[in-house]
């Protein structure tokens, strides 16, 4: 990690604006393609995918989880792996499960063609207001985790197209070449999607079997985190499922979440 002044910063990117004060670069730092990502461990893996094949209940019986419901049939199991994003509180709740879950909207901007952003310059963040962004193709990827409401699960979550702007004008402030690309921007150029963090009272991912549940495992609420955080938290699932002795030791267990927060209703459902 370098840390770097001002002025050492706008040397090295010439395009910085007079507002940074100082700056930290680590020339190993990359970004990566979430899609591939999850498809490249689909493909590396021997498991068996069940596409367009919803999940709608969890049998349990007197030893714990004994089977999972779908619109294609029952499927019988000793074990099953709550890791449904967004929706893993409801899922956790076909077994009578709370969490201490929030669900926030965060929107991304893409932005096509667009000369006045470096093809060599590295993800960007200011770390007073946490707007980011980095050369994407020929254009641009811009974020920020603006004050979201809770909201519920959606299959498809709502863009607001106030969001471009707002987040160009965040990114301006110290890099001043994105008020250039906002005037000559047009909507044919921008691209924007949107998607739902959820998120635990620590930030922390929980990880891990239930308590309450034979058979049952969380791996969920990274908080945001998931693209960077999740090839390991799968590894320590398995590891946990493997030898559930280990969940002593585990710092993501659900139990570190006090009760009463979690709000866990102790009685069984059997489906």
């Amino acid at each position: 990690m370098e840390f770097l002044s001002g002025d050492a910063a706008r040397e090295r990117f010439p395009y910085v604006g007079p507002n940074v004060l100082a700056a930290t670069f680590r020339v190993k730092d990359g970004w990566l393609s979430a899609h591939e990502l999850t498809y490249g461990f689909a493909k590396g893996s021997s498991a068996l995918f069940a596409l367009r094949t919803e999940a709608t209940g969890i049998e349990l019986d007197a030893q714990g989880v004994c089977a999972v419901t779908t619109t294609r049939g029952r499927i019988a199991t000793r074990c099953v792996v709550v890791a449904a994003g967004p929706f893993s509180g409801v899922v956790a709740s076909w077994v009578g499960l709370e969490l201490p879950l929030e669900v926030v909207r965060r929107q991304k901007a893409i932005v096509g063609s667009t000369p006045m952003v470096p093809r060599d310059a590295p993800m960007t963040v200011d770390s007073d207001t946490g707007v980011y962004w980095r050369p994407e193709v020929s254009g641009a990827a811009l974020g920020w985790a603006l004050p979201e409401e809770p909201s519920v699960p959606l299959e498809h979550v709502p863009t607001d197209w106030t969001f471009p702007a707002v987040v160009m004008d965040g990114a301006a402030r110290l890099v001043p070449f994105w008020n250039e690309v906002a005037e000559t921007l047009t909507r044919d150029n921008v691209f924007l999607s949107a998607g739902q963090y959820t998120c635990t009272p620590d930030h922390k991912p929980i990880i891990g079997p239930c308590s309450d549940v034979g058979g049952l495992y969380l791996n969920l609420g990274y908080s945001g985190h998931g693209i960077m955080a999740s090839p390991g938290g799968a590894r320590l699932l398995v590891d946990l499922i493997s030898d559930p002795a280990d969940d002593a030791e585990n710092p993501f267990r659900l139990e570190r979440l006090a009760a009463e927060d979690v709000g866990i209703r102790r009685e069984r459902v059997v489906l």
